[in-house]
């Protein structure tokens, strides 16, 4: 590997684009500022809020990273960006277009772990849930 292609946490965290990911988040602070009362309503639905919450944070922030990886690489593979783009990763070879694709595969599949946890947590919630509704 040349130094062309040598990758830094550095430049994974400019490449992921970190000033991107606040809006990410507002939007699942907002629901969650939307269900919250709600939640806490109920012991069951108290329990798992959080675990709730933080799945789908964890779940947003990274798609929002690897969407804006794969941006890089696309735009990069298309000619889009060229080598005179200092501030687009695999444009200027600070990633090389091969690190950058496993970047996405590996982000495609944390998201998925990511989200599908998240799914079978609420799912399990809203099972109890409704056993504690049928007691009443």
């Amino acid at each position: 590997m040349d130094l062309q292609h040598m990758s830094t946490a550095r430049n994974w965290i400019q490449a992921s684009r970190m000033r991107t990911l606040p809006l990410a988040a507002a939007c699942v602070m907002i629901g969650a500022a939307v269900g919250h009362d709600s939640a806490l309503q109920d012991e069951v639905t108290c329990g798992r809020f959080w675990w709730v919450f933080a799945g789908i944070m964890a779940t947003v922030l990274v798609l929002q990273i690897l969407s804006n990886y794969a941006n890089d690489l696309g735009d990069s593979l298309n000619g889009a960006d060229d080598h005179t783009r200092k501030d687009r990763a695999v444009a200027s070879g600070r990633i090389s277009p091969r690190a950058m694709r496993l970047a996405v595969l590996a982000g495609a599949l944390m998201a998925l772990v990511l989200g599908v946890s998240t799914v079978l947590t609420r799912q399990q919630l809203r099972e109890r849930f409704a056993h504690v509704n049928k007691k009443m």
